[in-house]
């Protein structure tokens, strides 16, 4: 077999090397999800990117991304299919806040590595309240 640099085909640089890794490799960057029994039945929950991250942030309050979060990202097992509605949000809100609830939190947490109760604590901080 023919070495590149022997056919006069030029080495990939290192930026092309890491380009090629994070923009095209699905591998890499496929979203993660995590299964869990909500009110008995077995769903899964879907890493959002980092794009719909950022939507998430722009909604006014924690209970819209909340229940945002619950609708855009709860998937039949194996598919990319949401199993909620934008109508099912007066029902989902309505849920009694307990166990099943939690874990909705935790695969979130998990999945996006992020402490909802530290990101909310940040967001209401007022900047001019720090030290200089």
């Amino acid at each position: 077999m023919t070495d590149e640099k022997e056919r006069g085909v030029p080495e990939a640089s290192p930026r092309d090397k890491l380009r090629s890794a994070l923009l095209g490799d699905k591998k890499r960057t496929t979203a993660q999800r995590r299964p869990i029994v909500l009110f008995g039945m077995d769903i899964e929950l879907k890493q959002p990117t980092f794009g719909e991250m950022m939507d998430l942030r722009d909604l006014d309050t924690g209970r819209e991304r909340a229940i945002s979060t619950v609708i855009r990202y709860a998937v039949v097992p194996g598919t990319d299919e949401r199993i909620f509605e934008e109508g099912d949000r007066p029902t989902i809100e309505s849920w009694p806040f307990g166990e099943d609830v939690m874990k909705i939190q935790e695969a979130v947490m998990e999945l996006t590595g992020i402490d909802i109760d530290d990101l909310e604590k940040e967001l209401v901080k007022d900047p001019l309240d720090e030290p200089s």
